[in-house]
């Protein structure tokens, strides 16, 4: 009898049972995830939000490159900064950033992650700034578009203005300071036992929570960037936006009205106040004599110093006018004769 070959051994050997992946623990067939994103996009062309259906597999760059066609901004040269929320999150949730691959691959997780415990799940894009799709609906309509409750009063942006492709390094190294500080910022104030990981939440001065929206966050990082005075990770710029994190200023009384100086129809100013002459002791009276005698002796003013000085004092221009022939009547009524 001849030996078997290979090939009936082969045969021979029973394969192993291997576990199906579509089966579930009590048996029953589950579908297999089919590894698709559902992302909520606004577009210029209609007031509405577009279904966008994408792979999980897909890289950040051909996920931006979707979204960009899918609002219409492709052709513009200022692109919108995104952000993403999941459908099951809290309406007062804040959004989460969308710029980076890991920003990407944090949203990819976050989905499969809320996909264990309900299928329906999708991710509304949002779009800032606030006036950015109001500007582009403007631009792609040439012309102003109407004013609703939902826009008020926006500002119309030149989306085509390419003024930055001129601009310097600095402003680069600001751009890249903006992100660092944001990032920062979000790992800082993420840490909130109360809220969780997936709220940006700071407290204010009277105890409570806040949520940082994506505006407040984007304002304070620029202020970090800048290197705006008084403002560091711990401490948010002034502004109404963070006026709930700062004490109002102690109310300074305020000055009352200055007095009315004293009129006078020859100066039209009030007059500046007058302060008198300060008394100053004048001389005695013999050392002036003397040098008078010496000059004059004729008045002989030096004999008769001592006398003077003790009857009373005078002027010098009353004793320069004096002679011998002339007499000097005194303030005490007395009379001197020379």
């Amino acid at each position: 009898m001849a030996p078997p070959s290979d090939d009936d051994l082969r045969a021979s050997i029973p394969l192993p049972a291997t576990q199906s992946n579509s089966k579930h623990k009590s048996g029953f067939a589950v579908p297999a995830d089919d590894g698709t994103i559902v992302l909520m996009v606004s577009e210029a062309t209609s007031e509405g939000s577009q279904r966008l259906s994408i792979e999980t597999v897909t890289s950040f760059e051909d996920t931006l490159k979707l979204i960009h066609e899918t609002i219409g901004c492709v052709s513009v040269v200022q692109k919108p900064t995104l952000a993403y929320k999941l459908s099951t999150a809290n309406q007062k949730s804040a959004s989460i950033n969308l710029r980076t691959n890991q920003d990407w691959e944090g949203l990819v997780t976050d989905v499969k992650a809320k996909m264990k415990t309900k299928k329906d799940v999708s991710v509304v894009i949002s779009v800032f700034p606030d006036n950015y799709m109001l500007s582009l609906r403007a631009m792609t309509k040439k012309k102003k578009p109407a004013v609703t409750k939902k826009s008020g009063k926006m500002a119309i942006m030149d989306l085509n203005n390419d003024d930055s492709a001129g601009e310097d390094d600095d402003d680069e190294g600001v751009a890249d300071g903006e992100k660092k500080a944001m990032t920062e910022l979000d790992a800082e104030y993420r840490k909130c036992m109360c809220c969780g990981p997936t709220v940006v939440c700071k407290i204010d001065r009277s105890g409570e929570h806040v949520h940082l929206s994506f505006n407040q966050r984007c304002a304070w990082a620029v202020s970090l960037a800048c290197g705006t005075n008084h403002v560091t990770k711990t401490t948010p710029p002034q502004g109404n936006l963070f006026s709930m994190f700062h004490r109002k200023a102690k109310d300074e009384p305020t000055p009352g009205p200055a007095a009315p100086g004293q009129y006078n129809p020859y100066f039209p100013y009030p007059m500046p106040p007058l302060f008198g002459i300060p008394h100053q002791a004048s001389k005695d009276i013999n050392p002036i004599h003397r040098p008078l005698g010496l000059f004059r002796p004729d008045r002989r003013s030096i004999q008769c110093c001592q006398v003077i000085h003790q009857m009373t004092m005078f002027h010098i221009h009353q004793l320069s006018t004096s002679s011998q022939d002339s007499s000097v009547q005194f303030p005490n009524g007395k009379g001197f004769a020379w």
